[in-house]
């Protein structure tokens, strides 16, 4: 009740409107400004990832569009997605 967003768990990187819906993220010094949820895999337990379609405005004045992917997996799993996108390099699916 009394700690501060970061301590009770809140991500600092990602700004919310006041509905929950995500606004921006924030990474690597760049600020990203969200379009549209493209896919979202809800989970408390196991795993998680949201995929978002966002830009982000370049010095030109121009945007770059860019897609977000934040994942979130369970223990034992973690080379799953990298050994899947190996398989289909491999057989060039």
């Amino acid at each position: 009740m009394f700690g501060s967003n970061e301590t009770i768990g809140f991500d600092l990187t990602i700004e919310t409107q006041h509905d929950g819906k995500i606004k921006k993220i924030s990474a690597g010094g760049m600020d990203y400004n969200i379009k549209s949820t493209i896919h979202a895999v809800r989970g408390i337990i196991g795993r998680s990832m949201y995929v978002w379609s966002a830009f982000r405005m370049l010095e030109n004045g121009g945007k770059e569009s860019v897609i977000i992917k934040d994942g979130w997996i369970q223990e034992g799993h973690a080379n799953a997605e990298k050994e899947n996108l190996e398989i289909l390099h491999l057989h060039k699916v």
